[in-house]
C-alpha cells in the first residue's frame, strides 16, 4: 500500500514537472506541449500498462465536469464582451459559422461511415469544432489579426461547450418533439444563467473585503463548485452558471458603467485571474496525459478517419475565413487565419461527455479526438511554417 502511494506521488510530481518543461520547450521551439503530454499518457497507459484505462474511464463523469468548469470560468474571465461587440463582431460570426458547418458535415459523415444517428455525428461535430490560439502567442503579427484569432478561439470554445451539452441533453431525452426538447434546453440555460448572475452579484459584494486577504481565490473556487452544483440541482446548466459567473466578474466595471450604476464598491482583482491560470495549467496538464492514458488507438481505420475529419475541418475553416474576412483588411491574412486550426483542451474534455451520459457509439470519440488533436497541430505547424518561410523570401 505504501509503495502504491509513493509511486502515485512520484508520478503526479513527474507529470507536473514534465508539463512545465513542455511549456518552456514550446516557448523556445514551438513544439506543442500537447504532443509531449499525450505521449506521456500513452507511455503510462496503453504502451506500458502501468495504469488500467478502464478504471480511469469510470472516473470520467467526475474529471470531465471539473475540467469544463475551469475552462468556462477561464473563458468568462478572459472575454471582454464590450470589446468584442464593438471591434470584433466578425470574429464571433466566424466562430459560429465554423461550428455550424462542422456539426453539419460531421453529422452526415458519421451517418455514412458508422451508420449512427445524425445527432451523434452532430455532437462530435460540436466537439471537434473548437480551436486554439496558443500557436500565435509570441508571433509578430498585426494586432487586428491577433485579436481576431484570439477572440474567435475563446468564443469558439464556449460555443462548442454550450452546443455539445445542448445536443447531448436533447439526444438523451429520447423525445422526438423538437419544441419540447428545445424548451428543456432553454429552461436549463435560463436557470444556469440566473444562478450565475446571483453568484456574481454576491461575489461582487464580498470581493472588496476579500481581495486583500489570503485565500481569496479559494473562496472563488468554492463558489464555482457551489454554483455549479446548485444550478444542476435545480435542473439548470451548471456549466452555463460558471460561464456567466466569470463573464460578470471580468466585465463588471463596464456593465456598471453601461447601466450607469455606481461601481466604487466593486473591485476586480487581477490576481484572481493569475491564480486561476495556475490551476488551469494543472488541469490542462493532467487532462492531456489522461487522454493519452485512456485513448489507445484500437485500429488503423480510426487514424484514417481522424485524418479525413481533420482535413475537412481545415477546409471548413478556410471557407469560413474567406466569407468572414472578405472586403476587410483581414482578407490579406486569410490564409494565415485559416491555418490556425489546431484543437485544444475543450475538445479533449468534451469528447468524454457523450460516453459519460451513456450515449451509444461514442466510446470512439476519445480515440478520434486524439488523432484530430495531433493531426491538426501538425497541419497548423506545417502551414504556418511554410508561410513564414515564404514571407521571409519576399
Amino acid at each position: 500500500m505504501l509503495d502504491t502511494v509513493t509511486n502515485t506521488f512520484a508520478l503526479i510530481g513527474t507529470i507536473i514537472f514534465i508539463g512545465f518543461l513542455s511549456e518552456e520547450l514550446y516557448r523556445k521551439t514551438k513544439i506543442p506541449s500537447v504532443l509531449i503530454l499525450v505521449l506521456l499518457g500513452l507511455m503510462i497507459g496503453p504502451i506500458t500498462g502501468y495504469s488500467d484505462p478502464q478504471q480511469l474511464i469510470e472516473m470520467t463523469p467526475i474529471f470531465a465536469p471539473i475540467a469544463l468548469m475551469f475552462i468556462l470560468f477561464e473563458g468568462g474571465l478572459n472575454m471582454n464582451l464590450f470589446k468584442i461587440l464593438k471591434s470584433s463582431p466578425r470574429a464571433l460570426i466566424f466562430g459560429v459559422l465554423n461550428v455550424v458547418l462542422s456539426i453539419f458535415v460531421c453529422g452526415i459523415l458519421f451517418n455514412l461511415i458508422f451508420g449512427v444517428d445524425l445527432m451523434v455525428g452532430a455532437i462530435f461535430g460540436a466537439i471537434a469544432a473548437g480551436t486554439s490560439a496558443a500557436m500565435i502567442e509570441g508571433m509578430k503579427i498585426r494586432e487586428g489579426v491577433y485579436n481576431f484569432i484570439s477572440i474567435e478561439a475563446v468564443a469558439n470554445d464556449i460555443l462548442c461547450i454550450v452546443l455539445t451539452i445542448s445536443l447531448v441533453i436533447g439526444y438523451t431525452t429520447g423525445d422526438n418533439d423538437l419544441f419540447k426538447v428545445g424548451g428543456t434546453i432553454l429552461s436549463q440555460f435560463l436557470v444556469g444563467t440566473m444562478f450565475g448572475l446571483i453568484a456574481a452579484v454576491f461575489w461582487m459584494k464580498v470581493l472588496k473585503k476579500t481581495r486583500a486577504k489570503p485565500f481569496s481565490y479559494m473562496i472563488a473556487l468554492a463558489t464555482l463548485f457551489v454554483v455549479y452544483s446548485i444550478a444542476d440541482k435545480f435542473n439548470g446548466n451548471g456549466a452555463i452558471a460558471v460561464l456567466v459567473f466569470g463573464l460578470i466578474l471580468s466585465n463588471g466595471l463596464q456593465i456598471f458603467e453601461f447601466f450607469k450604476i455606481k461601481q466604487n464598491k466593486y473591485f476586480y482583482d487581477e490576481t484572481l485571474k493569475k491564480t486561476h491560470n495556475e490551476f488551469s495549467f494543472f488541469i490542462r496538464t493532467f487532462f492531456y496525459v489522461y487522454l493519452g492514458m485512456i485513448a489507445g488507438i484500437s485500429n488503423i481505420n480510426i487514424i484514417l478517419i481522424g485524418i479525413v475529419i481533420t482535413v475537412l475541418l481545415f477546409i471548413i475553416r478556410a471557407l469560413s475565413t474567406i466569407v468572414c474576412t472578405f472586403k476587410t483588411t483581414l482578407f490579406k491574412n486569410a490564409a494565415f487565419i485559416a491555418a490556425i486550426g489546431s484543437k485544444d483542451l475543450a475538445s479533449v474534455v468534451l469528447a468524454q461527455i457523450p460516453y459519460a451520459y451513456g450515449i451509444e457509439n461514442t466510446n470512439m470519440f476519445s480515440e478520434l479526438i486524439l488523432v484530430i488533436v495531433i493531426t491538426s497541430i501538425f497541419f497548423s505547424t506545417v502551414l504556418v511554417g511554410a508561410m513564414t518561410i515564404r514571407n521571409s523570401k519576399k
